[in-house]
């Protein structure tokens, strides 16, 4: 396990908390935690609304703590409510057309995402034989960047951006979740989250504010959860068996009071995060299942493929202001090493003067070696331009007659369907057209009488996993035309 510690970062609309975290001999040791309240309206329901004073209120509290010489990981958690999380599932397909896959996917999924949204995937079930479902994590654009503009102002390099959501799972003793489905309930200072997690992953997760004496909200928000599931997952995936809870006992309390008679027991979650004692925190135990501590676990969790909603500009601004500052050191020794062959020059010129035949015999020679290389740079220009014609030549040959193509197309779909994109590669022979229909069946004629077409004979169909609001999404590919 590595030595390094890191950092996890919490930002609400009340308060803010950082929990630094060491790994101790196969164990975890909090070397340092600190929180605040937040000025009111600094963040509104997740979103930044003045970043100049949440930097400066994220200096403040980085300076009350020990962490002047952190040099650690940095794990920023976004709240539930400006997160879009969705479980699909794709076709299995070889590794390295499993992210392309991916990829056209989350694209057809834009109508159902936040505007301008900013993802991040995770592959959570990838079995032989099997198909490949992923977790898709969607956040607005303008929200990410508030936040990472915020953390530049505070002078804080953030490395990694996760949901709450996957850091409160993270706490939980994953023994206690392999192979079934449960759900997962935490309530703290009545801030309620709700989790679908199957065989240890997380699959759904929805947060609401539940003031004390509307316990009936706790119910009604798991019931509407538990529905949900059972409507979109597939025959495959158990049913949810319990509910498991990782809040304070005071949120324990209320929990059972608002679900007396119901049919799920409540049993309450084991730690999955093994926690040595600490001068940081008095009572390990109260911080056990504190989201901050499962996003400083992220931290030292070195496995790729996991979500990371950070956006690429922060990480490009770095690289660029480490460049000018190594340039900058660059151009300061390539200074002190001119002014050093000044000198040298100056007590080796009457050397070089003795040699001016030589070196006349040398630059003949590097003469003759660039006419070399300039004859060689044009005959593989001349074997450039002989492949562009071939090129061209086959471009010319690949030519059909495409209002053939698209009329019997147009002939072969039925009314509700609606085709949003139609490709064709033709030094390849590969075709693809993607749409959305009203209903399954749409696309099951669409698919016959594409097999009986003259141009489409071998189409292939994908179906989209989930049904969206605006109906089927499906795609067909093929080969030649």
């Amino acid at each position: 396990m590595p030595k390094k510690s890191a950092l996890g970062l919490l930002i609400d609309d009340v308060h803010l908390e950082a929990l630094e975290l060491k790994p101790s001999k196969g164990k975890f040791s909090i070397t340092n935690y600190v929180w605040s309240r937040l000025p009111p309206g600094t963040v509104k329901a997740g979103k930044v609304i003045n970043s100049k004073i949440l930097a400066a209120e994220l200096k403040k509290l980085l300076q009350a703590g020990r962490t002047k010489s952190f040099k650690g990981l940095v794990v920023l958690g976004l709240p539930q409510s400006q997160v879009f999380l969705k479980v699909f599932t794709i076709p299995k397909f070889e590794e390295k057309e499993l992210n392309e896959a991916i990829s056209w996917h989350v694209d057809s999924l834009k109508p159902v995402l936040p505007q301008n949204a900013h993802t991040s995937y995770e592959v959570i079930e990838k079995k032989p034989n099997y198909d490949v479902k992923v977790l898709l994590a969607a956040v607005p654009q303008e929200v990410i960047n508030d936040y990472a503009q915020t953390a530049e102002l505070a002078d804080l390099k953030i490395d990694i951006i996760e949901p709450l959501a996957l850091s409160k799972a993270r706490l939980i003793n994953p023994q206690r979740l392999l192979n079934k489905s449960i759900i997962s309930v935490h309530l703290y200072q009545n801030q309620l989250s709700v989790s679908v997690l199957v065989n240890a992953k997380l699959w759904f997760s929805k947060e609401i504010f539940i003031p004390s004496g509307e316990e009936n909200n706790i119910r009604s928000a798991i019931i509407e959860l538990i529905k949900f599931f059972t409507e979109k997952k597939n025959k495959d995936i158990a049913n949810a068996s319990e509910i498991i809870y990782s809040g304070d006992n005071h949120g324990l309390d209320r929990l059972k009071t608002s679900l007396v008679g119901f049919k799920l027991p409540v049993v309450q979650a084991q730690a999955g995060v093994m926690l040595v004692k600490s001068q940081a925190v008095s009572d390990i135990q109260s911080i056990a299942f504190t989201p901050v501590l499962g996003l400083a676990v992220r931290g030292n969790l070195h496995q790729k493929g996991l979500i990371n909603l950070l956006p690429e500009w922060p990480k490009a601004k770095a690289e660029i202001l480490k460049l000018i500052v190594n340039l900058s050191k660059a151009i300061v020794v390539a200074g002190i090493i001119v002014w050093l062959n000044i000198m040298v020059l100056e007590v080796l010129w009457w050397q070089f003067s003795n040699q001016k035949q030589n070196l006349s015999g040398q630059i003949a020679k590097l003469e003759v070696q660039l006419n070399e290389q300039k004859e060689k740079e044009l005959l593989a220009w001349g074997q450039q331009f002989n492949q562009t014609t071939k090129t061209a030549q086959l471009i010319e040959k690949s030519k059909i007659d495409y209002t053939q193509v698209f009329a019997r197309l147009s002939a072969s779909l039925p009314s509700t369907v609606k085709l949003t994109s139609f490709k064709y590669q033709p030094f390849v022979d590969k075709w693809s057209i993607i749409g959305i229909a009203d209903k399954r069946e749409d696309v099951l004629v669409l698919d016959k009488a594409l097999k009986e077409s003259q141009f489409f004979s071998d189409a292939r169909l994908y179906f989209s996993s989930l049904e969206s609001n605006q109906g089927v999404v499906f795609r067909f590919s093929g080969g030649k035309l």
